[in-house]
């Protein structure tokens, strides 16, 4: 299942002659801009966007690399994307392996997309096994689990989760 984006958020106008595109974004003036998380694969490239508190993730999808960069451009031309959050595939003592540096060829890709955003590479060991988890405590069947594309967005959720608790910590009930 592919999530979209709020319909009271923003207005898609597709010009019929030319086919051309355009969202509107009806975030009132001052709103945050968003938080997406990325799990990079080469087949398969899974998004997750914070809500506009930046306490939530939500899956947003599962792309190919190149769609995924056409999702990314029109998310950023509706409600501006401020960070982007890659999941950074260490290997398990820390280091850096052949798998970085297929997401660092992508980052460059994405620099090109979002110029302005700021992107935050994150640890992404285990994050697989996190959605995984979280997957099967949510009560999803072994076999929608597996299909293609479900673990890749359920990962760029929880590393996009990772990222808003550690940095955009969520205000005590106390406070109330």
């Amino acid at each position: 299942m592919r999530l979209t984006w709020s319909a009271r958020t923003v207005r898609s106008t597709i010009n019929m002659s030319t086919g051309s595109h355009r969202a509107e974004s009806f975030l009132h003036p001052g709103a945050r801009a968003r938080i997406i998380g990325l799990d990079y694969g080469e087949q398969r490239v899974g998004l997750a966007i914070a809500d506009p508190t930046r306490m939530f993730a939500q899956s947003h999808g599962t792309f190919s690399p190149k769609e995924a960069l056409a999702e990314l451009a029109r998310s950023h031309e509706a409600e501006r994307i401020a960070i982007l959050v890659i999941g950074w595939p260490l290997e398990l003592d820390g280091s850096e392996g052949p798998a970085v540096g297929r997401v660092k060829g992508y980052l460059k890709r994405l620099r090109g997309v979002l110029p302005e955003a700021e992107l935050v590479r994150w640890d992404e060991r285990f994050s697989s096994k996190r959605a995984v988890r979280i997957l099967v405590e949510a009560g999803v069947r072994k076999s929608q689990r597996r299909k293609k594309g479900r673990l890749d967005q359920a990962a760029a959720a929880v590393i996009l989760q990772e990222y808003l608790d550690e940095n955009h910590p969520s205000s005590s009930l106390d406070d109330v």
